[in-house]
């Protein structure tokens, strides 16, 4: 039931490769235009109940096969998440769904009429939002939820696997340095993906966002090991200064104190995903850092 939701939003609308987000509205008016369909139809439809109980059986049937598939080849212990993602998986199923209760009842004709309206604008509705998600989500960088007066989440990633790839060990002696450039307004953090830590450490670690064409330091904090949390985003915080319009930055991790045999690992990209450059003590890598930028939207 945890995914439920999410599962059944991934049956209405989704975009390909998980990519960006559907409008809401999506959702909404496509529930608005399946039952404004369904109250139009007038009652010529007569199927036995006995039919209707084995369409409904078999596409509930459909669904829990389907589900346990999923539910096998996904699920890992402790987690369930990545259930979520498999609404569409239903579609094929859902004609079964919608004969069952076809011309199941009927109302009156003026308010078939009223349907019959209203269906034709909610489909126009969710076109148009529709539309609009897919040329957020693949012709502009930040997504729908920048439209929507949210601040704007680069880079977008799409179908990044977390687990067996790269990493950056941080220790005494080591300066892992990222550039990006920003492609929204005005920057108001980043996060590195930190994959893990030491245990029972006492040291930290430096995280600096630095102007990429002057070099001056913008943000910096030491974040002590047992601050750190593996598997997650480490954020630092950025209060640019009056009147800066700089696009290229640098991201800095290093340790004056985590000895070289335990230090924190970040996690890298398993190839170049975005216009930018990691290097480690000065020599280029083919990954990136694994990290966010959060900043006003457009």
């Amino acid at each position: 039931m945890l995914t439920f939701s999410d599962q059944v939003r991934g049956w209405v609308a989704g975009y390909g490769y998980g990519a960006g987000t559907v409008p809401g509205a999506v959702h909404a008016f496509s529930a608005l235009f399946l039952i404004a369909a369904f109250l139009s139809e007038p009652r010529t439809v007569k199927i036995p109940a006995q039919t209707r109980i084995f369409l409904a059986g078999m596409f509930l049937l459909s669904c829990a096969a389907i589900y346990t598939i999923a539910f096998s080849a996904n699920y890992a212990t402790g987690g369930i998440l990545a259930l979520a993602k498999h609404g569409r998986y239903y579609i094929p199923f859902a004609p079964l769904f919608f004969l069952s209760i076809a011309g199941s009842f009927t109302v009156r004709e003026n308010l078939q009429r009223l349907m019959r309206q209203v269906t034709v604008v909610s489909f126009l509705l969710v076109t148009v939002y529709y539309s609009f998600g897919i040329y957020t989500a693949y012709y502009t960088h930040c997504g729908y939820e920048a439209y929507t007066g949210e601040m704007c989440v680069l880079p977008v990633y799409k179908n990044l696997e977390k687990e067996g790839v790269p990493e950056a060990a941080i220790h005494q002696g080591v300066l892992a340095t990222q550039t990006f450039t920003n492609y929204c307004g005005e920057l108001q953090a980043v996060e590195v993906y930190i994959k893990s830590v030491p245990e029972g450490q006492a040291g930290s670690m430096r995280f600096s966002l630095l102007d990429g064409q002057a070099g001056q330091v913008l943000a910096s904090r030491d974040f002590p090991v047992g601050e750190i949390a593996a598997d997650s985003y480490l954020e630092l915080p950025v209060s640019l200064p009056p009147g800066h319009a700089g696009k290229q930055y640098s991201i800095q991790l290093e340790s004056d104190d985590l000895p070289p045999d335990d230090g924190v690992r970040a996690t890298l990209t398993p190839r170049d995903y975005y216009p930018g450059l990691l290097t480690v003590n000065g020599v280029a890598s083919q990954s990136d850092l694994l990290i966010h930028y959060t900043c006003d939207g457009p």
